[in-house]
């Protein structure tokens, strides 16, 4: 046994660049040493995870199945233990084969080193145990590693598509600001009633900005589990929000035909989606085209769609339409964030949107969820809907 320990010891050193291999061959000798078929090492409690297979070894081993998640570990193997003829049908070890098994508590998860066969010997498997659990812990330490920086990784690729996308978003509102302030600016000769109407207009696309900034600070602040602000509101005062606003930024005209319906979600969210579709719709659409938006119930949810006689989304590009940075590669003149937004909020609705092209018209239509007598976020999880 002193022999076996000191020639694991290479393995043991080696260990600490790779581990995942390193265990494997620390397994391989707890076979041999301990007469048994198959060894595994698992590991169980971390974090609320399921059960994990981290390395097999024995001439056998394979019958423990796939590294990975291991569905017949249970509570039995915290404690250490054997069975001298296990004959349960829902383990991967022969029926009534002598089974043992050594347990520790380490400092995420529990570990147990479980072996089977005819001539293992439990005895030689407690002094053989300690390496396997010190190179498990080294195993699972680079993983949860790995996954702290997974998550940091995705958290600064989130905050950096939300400050890009809130930047893109903001940029209609704030052209209408400028249109509004620069005709005031102008001496045309109005009436008081005409400077009121406009400054009316600064007000409301400044309240409309500052409404975004507050709603993204949010989410910077919660991540994707931000909390929509649901409210009563009237369909048709949101199109016109949103038609308003494009129009100032881009001039064209809006054909609006939206229907009264009892609606309950987040306003902000709601015309900023509505505002992007309408802004892209009148940025594609043929000089002196109407753009048009219709607005109907459709089921549980509210369904708005933005038509536009324009040439429509190139098919190389519609898989990934709505993923972040998705543009067109022969034109300059996007940042590829809108139509994500517009993705994202719909989820936060409950709803999604879609794309399609049909005899000469490009349309996107937009669904959220009613939420009628609902005053808390729902989330649906459907999911964007693409379609040419």
């Amino acid at each position: 046994m002193r022999n076996a320990l000191v020639e694991a010891l290479p393995t043991a050193l080696r260990a600490v660049r790779y581990p995942t291999s390193a265990l494997a061959a620390v397994l391989a000798v707890v076979a041999e040493e301990t007469g048994s078929d198959g060894v595994a090492l698992v590991a169980r409690s971390c974090r609320d995870a399921p059960a994990q297979l981290l390395a097999l070894g024995g001439r056998e081993g394979h019958r423990f199945g796939r590294l990975g998640q291991a569905d017949w570990v249970d509570d039995r193997f915290d404690r250490s233990g054997e069975v001298n003829a296990d004959t349960s049908e829902s383990r991967p070890w022969p029926s009534g084969t002598k089974v043992a098994w050594r347990s520790i508590q380490g400092n995420e998860c529990s570990f147990a080193l479980i072996v089977f066969g005819p001539d293992t010997s439990s005895d030689q498997l407690e002094t053989m145990s300690g390496l396997a659990f010190i190179i498990g812990e080294l195993v699972m330490a680079r993983r949860s590693r790995a996954d702290l920086l997974a998550r940091l990784k995705t958290e600064r690729q989130d905050r950096a598509i939300l400050a890009a996308t809130l930047q893109h978003d903001l940029r209609t509102p704030l052209s209408g600001i400028l249109g509004f302030a620069s005709i005031l600016a102008a001496d045309g000769g109005r009436s008081p009633e005409e400077n009121k109407e406009l400054l009316e207009m600064i007000v409301a696309e400044a309240e409309h900005m500052t409404e975004m900034v507050a709603d993204g600070l949010r989410k910077d602040e919660y991540g994707p589990d931000a909390p929509v602000q649901l409210q009563a509101v009237d369909p048709v005062d949101i199109a016109e929000s949103a038609a308003d606003a494009a129009r100032q930024a881009r001039g064209g005209e809006i054909v609006l035909g939206v229907s009264e319906q009892a609606l309950v979600t987040d306003r902000t969210r709601l015309t900023r989606a509505l505002l992007n579709l309408i802004d892209n719709a009148i940025k594609y659409s043929p000089q002196g085209s109407p753009v048009r938006v219709s607005g109907s119930r459709d089921g549980e949810h509210y369904k708005f769609v933005v038509a536009d006689s324009g040439p429509g989304v190139p098919e190389d590009m519609v898989p990934a339409l709505f993923r972040p940075y998705s543009t067109d590669p022969h034109r300059n003149d996007g940042t590829g964030l809108g139509l994500h937004s517009v993705a994202t909020i719909a989820r936060e609705l409950g709803g999604r949107v879609a794309y399609a092209r049909r005899e000469g018209w490009t349309t996107f239509s937009l669904w959220v969820s009613s939420n009628e007598g609902k005053t808390t976020h729902s989330k649906s999880g459907q999911l964007v809907e693409v379609s040419g």
